[in-house]
């Protein structure tokens, strides 16, 4: 391998590295936590979504708790099915 391919190869990697440990830390990659992991809806986000009102409810939960929007949508789901 020649040097600049060499210098190429490990620049590449270097800044893959990089990015990643930015967006780790700006917390835009996180783990996805169980439901059994997230702190519990309040009344309103609770009535919200028993009246079938999802979005509205998970848009609550979000501002209460600032959890993902993956997260806020399972348990969510969840509360519905659970109605």
């Amino acid at each position: 391998m020649e040097n600049t391919d060499l210098g190429a190869a490990l620049f590449a990697s270097l800044t893959a590295v990089f990015i990643v440990l930015l967006m780790t830390a700006s917390g835009r990659m996180h783990r996805v936590r169980r439901i059994d992991e997230l702190p519990p809806p309040s009344g309103k986000v609770i009535s919200l979504a028993k009246e079938g009102r999802k979005i509205r409810a998970i848009r609550a939960y979000r501002r209460q708790t600032s959890a993902g929007l993956l997260e806020a949508a399972k348990l969510i789901e969840h509360t519905m099915r659970a109605g």
